[in-house]
């Protein structure tokens, strides 16, 4: 198997800045504004929480899933000795 490659995330810091109907209108650095789903905040969030937006690429889960899976079996294995 391939040594696992690292993880490509990326992230910015933002601002619940009001909330149009089902969307909240997120302000990020720099003064652009983006608007988000309500439904994937966090609970409890409002006008004035401070959130941390993340990319990463669809390979970076991949292979944050395939280390995950691989910590999970070690300890199992580790379990059963």
């Amino acid at each position: 198997m391939s040594e696992p490659e690292e993880l490509e995330r990326y992230s910015l810091q933002a601002v619940i800045d009001r909330f149009e109907g089902m969307m909240a209108v997120v302000r990020v650095e720099g003064g652009q504004e983006l608007k988000w789903p309500v439904k994937k905040l966090p609970d409890h969030a409002k006008e004035g929480t401070v959130v941390r937006l993340t990319l990463s690429t669809a390979a970076s889960e991949d292979v944050e899933r395939e280390q995950l899976a691989r910590a999970m079996l070690t300890e199992l294995l580790k379990r059963n000795e």
